[in-house]
C-alpha cells in the first residue's frame, strides 16, 4: 500500500487510524507521498513527520510534487 497525502488536519487524523489499522492487520505500507494541495509540499512532509513520532512509526516518506498540474 502507498498512501497520497496533502497534509491537511483531516488527512493526519487518517494517517493515525491506518496507522493502528497497519499495526493491527500486519498489512504493509511501502511508503506515503506528500503532495501539494492544503499546504506546501514541505509543510506537508512536516506534518507527516510529527504524525509518524506521534505514532512511534517510520514508513518511507517521499516529497513529490508542489504545484498543481492543471493549474
Amino acid at each position: 500500500m502507498i498512501i497520497d497525502t496533502d497534509g491537511g488536519g483531516d488527512d493526519c487524523q487518517a494517517l493515525i487510524a491506518l496507522d493502528y489499522y497497519i499495526k493491527k492487520s500486519g498489512k504493509i505500507l511501502l511508503g506515503i507521498t506528500c503532495s501539494n494541495g492544503n499546504a506546501l509540499v514541505e509543510d506537508v512532509v512536516r506534518n507527516v513527520l510529527i504524525v509518524q513520532k506521534i505514532c512511534g512509526s517510520n514508513y518511507p516518506i517521499y516529497a513529490g510534487i508542489d504545484h498543481n498540474l492543471a493549474g
